[in-house]
């Protein structure tokens, strides 16, 4: 770099990670294996974006008499578009949690009560029930499969039971026509089996029929129990950043002021914006229309900065951009990575 130029790129995107966790409200270690980035990743993937959706039942879909209250009131709010995440389970609030039934399955579970909770740490959530319905949640649909037992000796297994990937191929063979794997033999395990294996962390190819196999519609898992999927898209993000960065510095560089050190304070699969705290000096690369659009304001030009500009506690000024320019909504919904829905791959 000329102009003897420093940038935090990685430590900068990590302290973004967790001070977005923390402004939601969550659980978050003070040390982590590999950084903050994938367990902001992790909750977007188990977050579901409150978001009007078309409501499809299993034609052997049945209800109890007793969840058959809870049950209409979140079918409505599913079809109304309000946030449904508080039917989930109480391990939503832990950042480092894995789900291994959504990240195996690719299925949600929620519970039926008709209110929240009166007591306790967890009073955002609904009424725990015996018994939860299991569901695929896409952007615009969710596929209601079945209410299954969840205190019962039922519940042990029943999140690896691989009747329910038979079932909703059955009945919504698209679900999972992305997950085929042709020309390879898949396998049928017990219940019993594929948990064994889902807790070291092991991918297995489901026979469906004779001549229909899947892999795992939740993506899968990394050796050490992460989504796969979430792994995916950090590699992603790290490289697609990198791109961003060089092209940034190879257009806008020789605006740059000389010893400027810069962090990160927006980044993305299409952005990446960077920030001086000593000279105020802000930089951003955007992807518009296919084409790479970049941009630098100093002080006493563009809207970010007036005239007159008086060099103060600018560390404060660098918190302030972060807080303006990435919206971080409350628990209730945190949703920086449209590409999760959108996949980039």
């Amino acid at each position: 770099m000329i102009n003897n130029i420093c940038i935090s790129l990685y430590g900068s995107i990590e302290d973004i990670c967790k001070q977005q966790l923390v402004n939601a409200g969550f659980r978050v270690p003070k040390e982590t294996t590999n950084g903050y980035l994938p367990l902001l990743l992790n909750m977007n993937k188990r977050l579901i974006e409150p978001r009007k959706r078309n409501v499809h039942f299993h034609s052997t879909l049945i209800v109890p008499e007793k969840n058959r209250n809870g049950f209409a009131l979140l079918i409505n709010k599913m079809q109304c578009g309000s946030n449904i995440n508080g039917y989930q389970s109480h391990h939503l609030e832990r950042t480092n949690f894995n789900d291994d039934f959504l990240n195996d399955f690719g299925l949600h579970h929620f519970h039926l009560g008709e209110t929240t909770q009166k007591t306790g740490k967890h009073k955002r959530y609904i009424e725990r029930t015996g018994n939860t319905i299991f569901a695929k949640v896409d952007q615009n649909d969710i596929y209601l499969l079945g209410v299954f037992g969840h205190n019962s000796e039922e519940k042990q297994f029943i999140y690896s039971d691989e009747q329910l990937l038979k079932s909703l191929y059955d009945e919504w063979p698209h679900l999972l026509e992305q997950c085929r794997v042709r020309g390879v033999t898949g396998q049928t395990l017990s219940p019993e089996e594929r948990n064994a294996l889902r807790s070291n962390g092991t991918n297995v190819i489901t026979a469906l029929s004779d001549d229909i196999a899947i892999m795992s519609p939740g993506g899968g898992f990394m050796a050490n129990k992460m989504s796969a999927y979430v792994s995916i898209e950090m590699i992603h993000l790290y490289r697609t950043i990198s791109l961003l960065k060089k092209s940034l510095f190879k257009i806008q560089e020789q605006h740059y002021p000389f010893d400027a050190d810069f962090k990160v304070i927006t980044f993305g699969h299409d952005e990446l914006s960077l920030f001086c705290d000593k000279n105020c000096f802000f930089t951003k690369i955007q992807i518009l229309d296919g084409n790479h659009k970049t941009m630098s304001l100093a002080p006493g030009y563009g809207p970010v900065y007036t005239h007159g500009f008086v060099r103060g506690q600018t560390t404060k000024l660098y918190v302030a951009l972060i807080e303006a320019l990435n919206t971080t909504a409350s628990r209730n919904y945190l949703h920086p990575f449209p590409s999760l829905y959108i996949r980039h791959l």
